[in-house]
This record gives C-alpha cells, sequence and structure tokens, in this order.
C-alpha cells in the first residue's frame, strides 16, 4: 500500500501536491495526539484505585479549595480592604460629614483589620494588660473612656495607642507593641487610601439625593494629612524639621532661639560646629580664597556631634541628599462643554516631577 502511494505521489499532480503541502499524498488527515501514562494506570487491577483518586482530586479537594478562597475574597473589596471596613466607613464619615483630625484618626483606629475576630493575623498577646495602659498614660488624647462603638473596644484603643506613639516616636517594646506598630503601620495606607474613596462616593451621592449631606472639603484634608503623619512619623503641631536624621526636639528648641540658617548653608558643616559662609572680600592678612566661618547654635554643635558618630554623611552635603518635587497642575478640558456648571465633576491633572538627589 505504501509503494501504491508513493507511486501515485510521483505520477499524479494532485498526489504530488498533496504530498508536498500536507506531507501526505491523500490529503489533509486529522491531527492525533497520544498522551503517555504509566503502565500501572492502564492495568485491570489498579482501576478502581485510579478512580478512587480522580474522585478524591477532583469531587472533594478541588471543591473545598476553591470554597475557601472564594469565602475568603468575598470578605475583600478590590482595595485589598474588608467589606466590614467599608461599611463602618460610610456609617462614620456620612455621620460626621466635617470630621477633624483627631475623629478620622479614631475611626482609621477602629478599622475591622485590627480586630481578631477580623484577621487572623492579629495576635493577642498577654502582656498588652501590662504594657497599653503604661503606654496611654504617657500619651494624651487616646480618649480610652469613649462609649461609642466600636471606637470603646480594647482593638481600637490599642491601635490608637499604637499610632500616636508612633506620631511623637515614643520607644516600644520590640518583641510585643513594636510587632504591633509595623502591622498597623503597613495597612494603614490601604485604609486611608479607602476612605478617601468612600469621601468621593458620598459627594456623588449627594449631588444625586441619595444621602443628606456631603462631606466637607475638610474632612478629606484631614484624611490626607493623615497620612502624610503616618509617612513622616509626625504629629500635626510638629516641625517639618524633625525629619532630618538625628535631629531631635531638644536639638530644635536650641535652632529656633537663635538666627535660622538656611539648608543649603548646612553643605559647609564641620564636627566642631562650624559652618563655612562661603568666599568673602580679602582683608588685611587673609589671602583672596579665604572663607568667614560663623559659630552655629548649640543645637547645630550637638547634631554635628550627633551626625559625626552616627552618619558623617547626615551633616556633610545636607541640601544635596533632599529630592525636589516639581508640581504643574493643569484642568483638563471638558468635552463638549464651553461652561462647567457650579458643583460638577471636572477632571483635574496634577503632574509631578519628582528629582531624586544626585
Amino acid at each position: 500500500m505504501r509503494i501504491a502511494k508513493a507511486y501515485a505521489a510521483l505520477t499524479n499532480e494532485e498526489s504530488r501536491k498533496n504530498w508536498e503541502e500536507f506531507g501526505n499524498p491523500d490529503g489533509p488527515e486529522a491531527t492525533k495526539f497520544g498522551i503517555a501514562l504509566p503502565k500501572w494506570i492502564v492495568e485491570r487491577e489498579n482501576s478502581m484505585w485510579v478512580l478512587a483518586v480522580y474522585g478524591l482530586v477532583f469531587m472533594i479537594i478541588l471543591p473545598v479549595v476553591v470554597g475557601v478562597w472564594w469565602y475568603r475574597s468575598i470578605k475583600f473589596s478590590g482595595d485589598k480592604v474588608l467589606l466590614d471596613t467599608t461599611r463602618l466607613y460610610y456609617h462614620f464619615i456620612n455621620k460626621t460629614p466635617n470630621m477633624i483630625l483627631k475623629r478620622a484618626a479614631m475611626i482609621l483606629g477602629a478599622s475591622c483589620e485590627f480586630d481578631r475576630t477580623h484577621n487572623a493575623e492579629i495576635i493577642e498577646r498577654p502582656t498588652d494588660n501590662e504594657e497599653l495602659p503604661l503606654l496611654i498614660k504617657q500619651l494624651q488624647n487616646v480618649q480610652e473612656k469613649n462609649r461609642e462603638r466600636p471606637l470603646c473596644f480594647a482593638y481600637s484603643v490599642k491601635a490608637r495607642a499604637l499610632m500616636l506613639a508612633h506620631f511623637q516616636r515614643m520607644p516600644l517594646n520590640p518583641d510585643t507593641l513594636e510587632l504591633d506598630q509595623k502591622y498597623l503601620l503597613k495597612k494603614c495606607p490601604y485604609l486611608i487610601n479607602d476612605m478617601v474613596n468612600i469621601c468621593a462616593s458620598l459627594v456623588a451621592m449627594a449631588m444625586t439625593g441619595r444621602v443628606s449631606q456631603a462631606p466637607r472639603l475638610e474632612s478629606m484634608e484631614n484624611m490626607m494629612k493623615l497620612s502624610q503623619m503616618i509617612i513622616q512619623g509626625l504629629d500635626e503641631k510638629s516641625s517639618p524639621l524633625l525629619q532630618l536624621p538625628h535631629l531631635t526636639p531638644d536639638m530644635l528648641r536650641h535652632f529656633m532661639t537663635r538666627k535660622p540658617v538656611p539648608i543649603i548653608k548646612f553643605s559647609g558643616l564641620r564636627a566642631d560646629g562650624l559652618i563655612t559662609l562661603g568666599p568673602v572680600r580679602p582683608g588685611p592678612g587673609h589671602g583672596p580664597s579665604s572663607c568667614a566661618t560663623r559659630t552655629l547654635t548649640r543645637g547645630a554643635r550637638q547634631w554635628a556631634h550627633e551626625a559625626r558618630y552616627n552618619g558623617p554623611r547626615a551633616a556633610s552635603g545636607l541640601e544635596k541628599s533632599i529630592a525636589v518635587l516639581h508640581i504643574h497642575p493643569k484642568l483638563r478640558q471638558v468635552t463638549d462643554k464651553t461652561f462647567v456648571l457650579q458643583h460638577s465633576l471636572v477632571p483635574y491633572s496634577i503632574p509631578a516631577l519628582f528629582q531624586s538627589p544626585p
């Protein structure tokens, strides 16, 4: 039969054409695939065991895995926030349209992510009964006696205390409270972003009449300010200069009592507390390239001493280590609209260029 097909491929034009195009003198045919299976699977005496394994995997294990995954996923929103937390934010933001900063911090601390009953990652330690009361006594405005639910719950008071301790940069036990504080700070950006989105959603709902009163702009500003405070580790009344390395509040008080020195002048800061002001006019006994120096305040000398032992680069070339942010806000043109009515939602883009230090 093969000899006949070969002869046809040599003598018949149609068979030759099929051979050149499809590799078969008879023309195209269905492609066949085979799967190599172990011999013991197809053996007759093992058929019951194979069926049992297939039934266990595809009828029991797989449905259980999919069910567990689905049960866990339906508890979270698209922003990785618990739906119970989202409902909590809707309730309190709608209840308090004009939300002050302290109120926003309390609502953030009451998130269900910090409750053991909603989040299995939360660890409740017996030492919290001893360490938390001492921490609350050192802090201010914890408002642990608040009777509003769930702001009065133990997990909410603990989260609020850890947040305030972060703002005041208080040292915590590295084996207990500091671990809980790190977990709280890791969750806060997602939670604050959800709070801002809910605020914007309530504004849109108020424009359609679905809610009686829309949140005020100050409420959203306080939520954004709360995000800034968490990132910087400072409260709203702290000086931004405390973000500089090795600068303590005691040093800052000495800075404020004397004449301020521009930050760019710190490029000539030396460990002995002297700062180079740059070239000056040559005077008697001075060469043309001489520079004038001025003694800094006590805080600057202490900062230079601290930087010499903890980080020499913190004082040398300080102005070169500060990044520059360029912002150019621009209102996008509304398509097919010459006039924009009051309370209309319009797109507003804020291009920002973050220039890192060289």
